[in-house]
């Protein structure tokens, strides 16, 4: 779970007036848009429409929450971050999943 000072519903993250940069990897697509807050916050949505069993969407977002929480503390700059799921993940993907959000942070040089 991520701590309080980074969390962000997806009503401020659309409040927010800054330009959404975008990109998609094979796990997740996210929107990124520069902050006035003076921490980086993030919203993980996982809809519905990829599995209607919510213990695995949870499980999908606390995945995704613990692979963000190690960046969002050592970013530069404050950031919004949007990020949804794409498919289901395991507990397997975890490798995965940090690989694929360090990638889009070093893309992003961030």
């Amino acid at each position: 779970m991520l701590p309080k000072k980074h969390h962000l519903s997806l009503a401020k993250f659309d409040k927010n007036p800054q330009p959404a940069k975008r990109f998609f990897t094979t796990l997740f697509a996210l929107k990124i848009k520069k902050s006035n807050i003076s921490s980086s916050r993030a919203v993980v949505l996982v809809p519905k429409k990829l599995d209607k069993r919510s213990v695995f969407r949870h499980q999908t977002k606390r995945l995704i929450e613990q692979a963000l929480n190690q960046y969002l503390a050592v970013v530069k700059e404050p950031i919004d971050i949007q990020i949804r799921a794409l498919s289901i993940l395991d507990k397997k993907d975890k490798e995965i999943i940090n690989r694929e959000i360090s990638r889009v942070f070093k893309k992003l040089d961030i």
